[in-house]
């Protein structure tokens, strides 16, 4: 018996949350999945491996496609991934281990829950922060929490999902009731204060779109040979388009082989095809002859002009290499003499008279206080281009579109997501349409999406409604140590 609680247990927990992330979508496991671990918790003292093992399978699986990036794409040893991937596994697993040790305090499931979001928003922020795989995007394709999230955020979600594996252990384990009935009861008001805010919400005007989806091989992506042939399949796919009947062309992160720079024939050539269209791609630049910065950039073509966003939040080990002194050996056994990536500086917003585009790229989308950055500069479309062949046919893509459909939802803005090879996408909020082109399918897709007027209340409040949860479960800590207390005296 107690080599399951300590070894099964948490295993049968980290695979039904396994199975609860995109790419598998049994997202009804999220509300079960912690009960084993907290059942392994509750009776034990000893509760440091249970809960390592429990973070580290679950992340182990998850992430594996750590190992196609580090190991297929950046030319490491499959060893090296591994390794990479254990380690980076075993990190993440210390906030499920610091979670595990107030629940050992036996705080209130409102005081518990509020301290796993914070402890998800560290981990999204610390150490050049991870926000993937939080617990509120295994419900991106639950329409019942579409309306949550643009009331509590990705964050929200987390917190009514764990509320509910606690007070449900509550119930089992405890026999107390209360507990779940008014989780059910916040989970409830949650969806009925969002149906309230968005019903009315009207969309205004339709927007017809193209993106472009060229699914040219990753690692034939930088071979100056095959530079020529791939801008040619990038061209050719844009000349396939009907751009009379559209009024935006979207082609993803870096879909040109090169620096923008350079090649001032391949930006007159484009110039000179859109006409009355608008056109969104991204594109490498550098700035400096001598001393150059290099930028990882949004190109936006209207009228022959051109405005451009550079990438402000860059990916660590990417795009920039943190900890240089420190870590500068490994540095160059991954990227020898290559110079990191500039961040920009700016917020940009791309203006197409009442249409306003938001480009953030890649990376950045996971983070949704950049995105409200965005949206406090008037953004009313979001753009994201990402290349996500990086993932290879893992479930990293999924997680990452996951992360897109949840930003809709949350800010109830229409989201257009070019990709360099899947998943290229198109999403409505207000009637959950999302049309999209699928893993490694070379085309176009065309479809259409409306500016929405109003404003979620997500996007008033923000994470504002922790701070309540927080004063309320420590206002019944506050009122249990009285209890105790009295009971001690009498």
């Amino acid at each position: 018996m107690q080599t399951i609680r300590i070894i099964i247990f948490p295993i049968l927990s980290a695979i039904l949350l396994f199975y609860a992330t995109p790419g598998y979508d049994f997202y009804p496991f999220a509300f079960i999945a912690f009960i084993p671990i907290l059942f392994t918790i509750r009776n034990n003292n000893k509760f440091f491996f249970p809960s390592i093992l429990f973070g580290l399978l679950f992340y182990v699986l998850a992430l594996k496609w750590i190992i196609i990036t580090i190991s297929d794409f950046g030319n490491a040893p499959k060893t090296v991934g591994l390794l990479i991937l254990i380690a980076f596994s075993l990190y993440l697993s210390l906030y499920y281990y610091i979670f595990f040790v107030f629940v050992k305090k036996k705080f209130n499931i409102f005081l518990l829950a509020s301290i796993f979001v914070i402890l998800e928003i560290a981990k999204g922020f610390l150490f050049t922060g991870f926000p993937w795989l939080n617990l509120g995007l295994t419900q991106y394709n639950n329409l019942f929490f579409k309306y949550v999230y643009s009331v509590v955020g990705e964050y929200g979600v987390s917190f009514l999902i764990i509320l509910f594996n606690l007070a449900l252990f509550k119930l089992l384990f405890e026999k107390k009731y209360l507990p779940l009935f008014f989780t059910v009861l916040f989970m409830l008001c949650f969806v009925l204060t969002g149906y309230y805010f968005v019903k009315d919400f009207k969309e205004t005007r339709d927007i017809k779109v193209v993106v472009i989806q060229p699914a040219y091989s990753q690692k034939e992506k930088w071979d100056p040979i095959k530079k020529d042939d791939l801008i040619s399949d990038v061209l050719g796919l844009l000349r396939k388009t009907e751009i009379k009947d559209v009024d935006l062309i979207v082609m993803p992160e870096s879909v040109f082989p090169t620096f923008c720079n350079d090649e001032k024939e391949l930006i007159d050539y484009l110039k000179n095809f859109v006409q009355n269209q608008s056109l969104i791609f991204g594109c490498l630049r550098y700035e400096n002859e001598i001393k150059k910065k290099y930028y990882n950039s949004v190109f936006f073509l209207k009228n022959k002009k051109i405005f451009i966003y550079d990438k402000i939040h860059l990916v660590p080990f990417g795009e920039y290499f943190p900890l240089k002194n420190l870590l500068r050996p490994i540095e160059y056994y991954f990227f020898q003499d290559a110079e990191d990536f500039s961040p920009g500086n700016e917020y940009i917003i791309f203006n197409d008279n009442s249409i306003k585009y938001a480009t953030p790229l890649c990376y950045e989308t996971a983070y949704t206080f950049l995105i409200r950055r965005f949206l406090e500069k008037g953004a009313n479309v979001l753009v994201f281009l990402t290349n996500d062949s990086w993932f290879g046919y893992s479930n990293g893509r999924k997680q990452h579109f996951a992360i897109d459909v949840v930003r809709s939802y949350e800010f109830y803005k229409p989201v257009i997501r070019g990709t360099q090879s899947g998943i290229s996408a198109c999403i409505n909020p207000v009637n959950s349409d999302i049309r999209l082109l699928s893993v490694g399918v070379k085309g176009i897709l065309k479809c259409k999406v409306s500016l929405i007027s109003g404003e979620t209340l997500y996007s008033k409040i923000t994470y504002w409604w922790i701070i309540v949860f927080i004063i309320l479960g420590v206002v019944v800590e506050i009122k249990k140590k009285k209890q105790r207390k009295h009971i001690d005296n009498f």
